[in-house]
């Protein structure tokens, strides 16, 4: 079965929030956009997630950036809900320049 979640947030707010995304850069003349989405998505047979922000894949980045392991870890689930939250909680943060969220979570930020 394979799940999909679009959160979508209007740009102008979401680049003071995260400076640190780099997403107006990569629009150049074309910014900004009517919305900024992202994508999680979930294929819980196949044990893959997939996660997409405006079009960029973030595990791409995180392979781009140095961090191949955790994008291997959260592409291919562990089946361990709460595992499997924090490791893409954790992509997440690393790919908008955020902490990681989470008391506690026991995974580094």
């Amino acid at each position: 079965m394979v799940v999909a979640a679009l959160y979508e947030a209007d740009p102008l707010d979401f680049v003071r929030r995260y400076p640190r995304s780099r997403l107006e850069e990569s629009y150049g003349d074309q910014w900004p956009p009517p919305c900024v989405d992202l994508w999680l998505k979930f294929d819980w047979d196949a044990g893959r997630a997939e996660l997409d922000l405006e079009g960029f894949e973030v595990l791409d980045d995180l392979h781009a950036s140095g961090h191949e392991g955790l994008a291997q870890r959260v592409t291919e689930l562990s089946g361990d809900v709460n595992e499997d939250a924090r490791m893409i909680a954790r992509a997440l943060a690393l790919v908008l320049g955020v902490s990681t969220p989470g008391p506690s979570s026991g995974a580094a930020s």
